[in-house]
């Protein structure tokens, strides 16, 4: 849907994210719920989103899902070795292009130091949880909200 991603994707990832946060305004407009399986490290970044939801009046939820480094970094490259679409391998050479396990150290100290009193989240630590285990927790959270 988005031309150019292989050949810039840090040029694209803005323009992704704005059409991501139209379709979700749109969708919240008429009464959907909306998941946003995303990364943000930033208020800058999560801005178009929260106000979707303001202008919508829907109810927002930030749900996090955290493992310790080691972990992040063994998942990170299980899921790029095992990805059958062509998006997984490509965000691995960016990352691994971009300084790899330091890159993914300093993503999560940047996603630590944003949800510094985010007072919406609700962080869960996966590190020692199945896939199933944190699914389990995510509907969990989602059901006592």
């Amino acid at each position: 849907m988005i031309g150019g991603w292989r050949d810039d994707f840090w040029r694209t990832l803005p323009i992704a994210r704005r059409l991501a946060a139209a379709m979700a305004r749109e969708h919240l407009a008429n009464g959907y719920d909306v998941l946003l399986p995303q990364l943000v490290t930033n208020d800058r970044e999560i801005a178009p989103y929260l106000a979707a939801v303001e202008d919508s009046g829907a109810t927002y939820l930030e749900v996090v899902l955290l493992a310790d480094l080691p972990t992040t970094v063994e998942r990170f490259a299980k899921r790029a070795a095992d990805e059958a679409e062509p998006i997984g391998r490509h965000v691995e050479q960016i990352v691994a292009t971009n300084g790899g396990k330091q890159l993914l150290a300093k993503i999560r100290v940047d996603l630590l130091s944003y949800l510094e009193g985010r007072s919406q989240s609700v962080t869960i630590d996966t590190t020692s949880l199945t896939p199933a285990e944190a699914y389990l927790r995510v509907r969990t959270v989602l059901s006592e909200r």
